[in-house]
């Protein structure tokens, strides 16, 4: 089950909690901040969560540097409803900042509508925020969406070991019983990734033929 690897580095590389892939160590994600008023004080909120990662001997993740790259950009006069605003939000809601999400949304910032929508709903499955996920399921989002490879969001939640999203997308009807590319269930990724408990939970909800292996 190569794919389970990479749904956890190469679908959404450091997508989840400020971690770089280089270090090794995982960072656990800032916590629940009050939203910011300006776009300076959302860049300094994540320069100190920067700083915080950095003081634990870790690198800030991808997403952590476009976040940062793109709030500083829109500080300085950058269109939100152009490639820095949607940068920002995708950012946001992959490392589940929902603080700074929030505050992209009060500018202005337009979270799109048929994939550009889903692939925002990707991102915040993947950055463990059932708040944002929730607000983007109302606002549309397809649940069973398939991304890179075939990745649904159950997929993305199972490989993460979610079981509280894995159960939130259960519940708006995600199918236990999609594959990906290479005929994987979102069973197959949770065991993949060394899950054992939730692949056999999702296995359990299954209806189909995978419910058998």
């Amino acid at each position: 089950m190569k794919l389970m690897n990479i749904c956890c580095v190469a679908l959404f590389p450091l997508a989840a909690w400020g971690a770089g892939a280089s270090s090794g160590n995982a960072v656990q994600a800032a916590p629940d901040a009050v939203k910011p008023a300006t776009y300076e004080k959302a860049c300094q909120m994540v320069e100190e969560w920067i700083d915080q990662i950095a003081r634990k001997g870790a690198l800030p993740s991808n997403k952590l540097s476009n976040l940062q790259q793109a709030l500083k950009a829109l500080s300085q006069g950058a269109d939100i409803h152009g490639r820095e605003g949607r940068r920002a939000l995708m950012a946001s809601a992959a490392l589940g900042r929902k603080d700074i999400f929030d505050f992209l949304l009060g500018r202005g910032a337009v979270p799109g509508k048929g994939e550009k929508l889903n692939a925002l709903f990707r991102e915040a499955v993947c950055g463990k925020n059932a708040a944002i996920a929730e607000w983007l399921f109302k606002q549309g989002a397809d649940v069973n969406s398939a991304g890179r490879m075939g990745s649904t969001p159950l997929m993305l939640a199972a490989c993460r070991n979610d079981r509280a999203m894995v159960d939130l997308l259960l519940g708006w009807k995600a199918d236990p019983d999609a594959v990906n590319e290479q005929g994987e269930t979102a069973a197959d990724y949770a065991l993949g990734s060394g899950c054992r408990e939730l692949g056999q939970y999702l296995k359990s909800n299954m209806k189909g033929k995978g419910a058998d292996k």
